[in-house]
């Protein structure tokens, strides 16, 4: 397919378009007969009669006071003598060539030669430089002995009417381009000769098309040509770079000033390509492309052969046809959408033979899905190209990868298992959830499909050693267990869709890097105690009273322990004590400043000879009691942070893990913590009891922080809510309590436990003051961890009367209205006779708007009275206008004719009758549209006020508009005065009416 090269251009003052032809040999002479339409035509509007005649002699040209450009000849038949050795020079205006001969062909044709083979031609001398403004002319220049001269011809007047299309004809090989009236000649035969001539028929004004059609030289030899086109000394070139351009529509337009004019023999120039030759069957020879989720990429050894020139097409369809098919004469380029395609890339073959792109690939692109990558080969430089083969053409499928899951995140954690929520790809069918105790690589990594995965397996990919937690699972959230205390854990999750036996998995993965709690050290100090014998770790403060100390193992299969069993002597009392190795400072995590301590404890007894033991129900007098100090002197002081008596409930027949309260452990000393077992001998009771600890376990906590930023929204601040937001510093683990006191209570109001860092407060009093207090649970009873607030509800405005005009409205009125915000479109007819009200009755159709054919009258609607007491202050009205165009009562949004000095005012008046009323604000209504806007206006309230909407308009408008109201409401802005008490209806900062 061909396709023509167009120019548009706009004249608007003086002007002119050139044409140079480089040439260097004879050309045969053509036939006359080219073009049969020899009717004389006229310049101007009044212009006379141009006719030009077989061998008719140039000789006068003139520009006529009516500015009218004629031509003036010798008689019919006249045959002049050939001029030659003249040379004649022309300036289009980029570049100068030297033209010998001009002529005129048989039937008016002006022509150009640089040889005396031409046909009859004239002499030139006695053309004049002439000046016209508000045409598009050719302008030739040609050397004379004594001085250049110019001439000029208009080309076209689209804005008369005429028809300015394109015409070419073929004769004898010869390719004849007719733009309007201006002829190229092409000699297929003489590649090296090119003639340009246009004819002798011209019209005036307006703008221009320069089109070439399917210019083609039967050779594949390039022409050289340069076009312009020049409005006063501004000059404006179509061209681009030598051999570019000639076979698209795209055409660079280069510009100059006023004052820079181009230079002789600077001309831009650009080729005549050959014609398009069919574009032979090419192949793809190696698909190199890669995707991830969301982008291709062209691989460095793709190639292809069988053309230099290649198109790319990304499509979701697998066959191309129609619209998603390349066009033969465009040249696509990056970010270009052929049809639905998702877009197209080009490529070429450089010196070395390797297929280079631009882009390189493509993005953007849907995650999981197939995309069929298109290779059509193109002809480029040629003459109507490019030409691109869609018969045959190249496809490969290439499906992008899942997206990554969104996010991993910890919910909660323990020393020994963190719980995790996984956000994954809507796309997905599953995740896989591993983890490693290293980062992975950010390349080079991805997961083999056919490995068959399973949960608890541990893989060694590309040298990284992971641990899988779950091969396949949609869990939202998914507990780690087994891991260490105090230790750092790389977590990974990769979307995945099952292929058959096959597993699909993301490209990229999810990853989060985590800690487990530290469990600080605790080790019981003895070694293999022996039975009856003072030993290290569990110590008495009465050396000769008689315990004994078991330690694990130590009855073969018995049961694990750390214990002491205290021996009944003589009704004495009997205290030993374990203490635990020093917690350093050093030891804690992050920004820690505390820790728990766990005890797993059994209390029973213990037969020393069997090893065998029962329960053992603890006395009023036993108990014991958990203990930290501070610092390595000896006279440190122990504290209590927790105790086990005779009330606690314990399992008889297992451990108990036992709590402890929360210790500091922050500063530079070292902390202990220890247990004190405690039991007094009874006559009544002489069972022994045996201690034991299974397991010491210290944890660092979480410092309990007071909550920041405690602030009001302003925005969300009602008469009746307030929405309070906060920043938490101890998350993710802290509620919170919320609490109010308004002004003169005693008594605070307490709210739910909060887990989010923010909290709206309704159900509060106009115009009141509140305290707001906040604290995390964690730091309950410590007033140093409690964050306040203080800020005042704003007042709401009662309506003493129904909204009214001329008469009382009845109850819920404003919902059965016909022209309501939520409705849509709504005939005028359905309205009730509520709403504006009109000076005079005609022109007005009664709803909650006004329209007309003619609006220049007064329309009203009056406002309820609102009553503020005996106070002052300021008080803001709000409404919501649009405005539209109606026709024949339904509504249309296409235009609105309203007048200049048509306005919505708005007016306040302290009497009912408005005879005190002033402006308060306007509303222009030519800034109305179809669309609601929110218009506000302060006003000084007083005992009683009235307020009321005038559309006022001074001109006649023959057209239907229309304005309508969404909304009224009122609210204070500086106001004290009491609670309203019989509001009709509410809103978030103000009473509102909603029409």
């Amino acid at each position: 397919m061909k396709k023509a090269l167009c120019i548009i251009a706009a004249v608007m003052t003086t002007a002119f378009m050139g044409m140079m032809a480089h040439a260097q040999a004879p050309l045969d002479a053509y036939e006359a007969s080219a073009f049969s339409d020899a009717t004389p035509h006229a310049f101007s509007g009044s212009a006379q009669t141009i006719g030009i005649q077989e061998g008719s002699d140039l000789h006068n040209l003139w520009l006529s006071p009516d500015d009218t450009l004629r031509l003036s000849t010798p008689s019919y038949g006249q045959t002049p003598a050939v001029q030659t050795g003249l040379p004649i020079g022309f300036d289009f205006p980029f570049g100068t060539g030297i033209m010998t001969h001009f002529g005129i062909t048989g039937d008016g044709f002006i022509f150009f030669s640089d040889s005396e083979e031409i046909y009859p031609a004239v002499d030139v001398n006695n053309m004049l430089y002439t000046t016209m403004t508000d045409y598009l002319y050719f302008r030739f220049q040609y050397l004379s002995s004594e001085s250049w001269g110019y001439q000029y011809f208009t080309v076209c007047d689209i804005q008369a009417g005429q028809d300015c299309s394109v015409q070419y004809e073929s004769v004898n090989d010869t390719l004849f381009v007719q733009f309007n009236n201006v002829v190229v000649i092409d000699s297929s035969e003489k590649t090296d000769k090119l003639v340009a001539s246009w004819q002798y028929a011209f019209a005036n004004n307006g703008n221009v098309s320069l089109c070439f059609l399917d210019m083609q030289p039967s050779s594949a030899s390039n022409y050289a040509y340069d076009f312009g086109l020049v409005a006063n000394n501004n000059s404006y070139v179509f061209l681009t770079a030598e051999g570019q351009e000639t076979s698209t529509s795209t055409i660079t337009h280069n510009s100059f000033n006023e004052t820079t004019y181009p230079e002789a023999n600077s001309g831009y120039t650009f080729s005549l390509p050959a014609p398009c030759a069919e574009v032979a069957d090419g192949t793809v020879s190696n698909w190199d492309i890669e995707t991830t989720d969301t982008e291709l990429s062209i691989g460095y050894s793709f190639a292809f052969e069988g053309s230099e020139n290649l198109l790319l097409i990304l499509s979701t369809e697998e066959t191309l046809i129609g619209e998603n098919l390349p066009v033969d004469g465009i040249t696509y380029e990056e970010g270009d959408q052929i049809g639905s395609s998702a877009g197209v890339a080009t490529g070429r073959i450089d010196s070395y033979g390797s297929a280079l792109f631009s882009p390189s690939g493509f993005d953007g692109l849907e995650s999981a899905t197939t995309y069929y990558l298109h290779a059509f080969f193109y002809n480029a430089a040629c003459s109507g190209g490019p030409l691109y083969n869609q018969d045959h053409y190249a496809t490969q499928a290439v499906s992008t990868l899942l997206s990554a899951p969104g996010s991993i995140s910890v919910e909660s954690m323990t020393a020994n298992s963190l719980t995790l929520a996984i956000e994954n790809d809507p796309k997905a069918e599953g995740y896989l959830l591993a983890w490693s105790e290293e980062t992975l690589p950010a390349y080079d990594f991805s997961l083999d499909g056919e490995a068959g995965y399973t949960d608890g397996q541990t893989v060694t990919i590309n040298e990284s050693t992971l641990h899988i937690v779950k091969a396949n699972t949609t869990d939202q959230t998914v507990t780690v267990d087994g891991l260490e205390p105090g230790s750092v854990y790389y977590f990974y999750a990769w979307a995945l869709r099952a292929d058959g036996e096959n597993v699909a998995y993301s490209g990229d993965y999810a990853s989060l890097s985590a800690f487990t709690p530290a469990v600080l050290p605790a080790t019981f100090s003895f070694e293999n105690a022996e039975t009856g014998s003072q030993a290290p770790g569990w110590n008495t403060t009465n050396p000769n009273l008689p315990f004994t100390v078991f330690s694990s193992g130590m009855y073969g299969d018995g049961p694990e322990y750390l214990g002491v069993t205290l021996v009944d002597y003589m009704g004495m009392e009997d205290q030993v004590s374990l203490q635990a190795d020093a917690i350093s400072p050093a030891m804690m995590p992050l920004d820690y400043d505390s820790a728990v301590a766990y005890f797993d404890i059994r209390i029973f007894s213990l037969d020393s000879w069997s090893g065998e033991i029962t329960p053992y129900a603890m006395a009023e007098s036993d108990s014991m009691v958990f203990q930290y100090a501070i610092g390595d002197d000896e006279a440190r002081v122990w504290r209590t942070i927790g105790k086990i008596d005779h009330e606690t409930e314990l399992n008889p027949d297992d451990y108990t893990t036992f709590t402890t309260a929360s210790f500091p452990v922050t500063g530079d000393e070292n902390v202990y913590v220890r247990a004190i077992a405690y039991h007094v001998f009874s006559m009544m009771d002489m069972t022994a009891p045996t201690f034991g600890i299974n397991q010491l376990v210290v944890e660092p906590v979480l410092p309990c922080r007071k909550p920041a930023d405690l602030a009001v929204v302003e925005d969300d601040l009602a008469y009746n809510e307030a929405s309070l937001s906060w920043s938490d510093p101890n998350r993710p683990f802290a509620d919170f309590f919320i609490q109010t006191l308004a002004e003169g209570d005693s008594a605070w109001v307490s709210y739910p436990l909060v887990s989010e860092e923010g909290y709206t407060l309704s159900g509060l009093t106009a115009n009141t003051t509140y305290t707001a207090r906040i604290q995390a649970v964690c730091g309950a009873g410590d007033s140093s961890l409690v964050s306040e607030i203080e800020f005042t509800t704003l007042q709401s405005i009662p309506f003493e009367e129904p909204l009214s005009n001329v008469e009382t409205m009845p109850e819920g009125f404003l919902s059965q209205s016909g022209i309501l915000a939520d409705t849509g479109s709504s005939r005028l007819s359905d309205a009730m006779g509520y709403g504006w009200q009109a000076t005079t009755d005609e022109n007005y159709d009664p709803a909650l708007g006004i329209y007309g054919t003619a609006m220049s009258d007064n329309h009203w609607l009056i406002l309820p009275t609102l009553s503020a007491g005996n106070q002052t202050g300021t008080a803001e009205l709000s409404f919501g206008l649009k405005g539209f165009y109606l026709r024949d009562g339904w509504e249309l949004y296409d235009s609105t004719a309203f007048g200049q000095t048509d306005s919505v005012l708005v007016l306040a008046s302290p009497t009912e009758g408005f005879n005190r009323s002033h402006v308060i604000g306007a509303v222009p209504c030519s800034e109305l549209t179809d669309s609601v806007q929110r218009f506000a206006f302060d006003f000084e309230v007083n005992e009683f006020n009235h307020l009321a909407l005038l559309f006022k308009s001074d001109e006649t408008l023959m057209t239907d508009n229309a304005i309508f109201l969404d909304s009224i409401s009122v609210i204070w802005l500086d106001l004290a005065c009491p609670a309203p008490t019989n509001l009709r209806s509410t809103g978030r900062t103000e009473t509102s009416i909603n029409l």
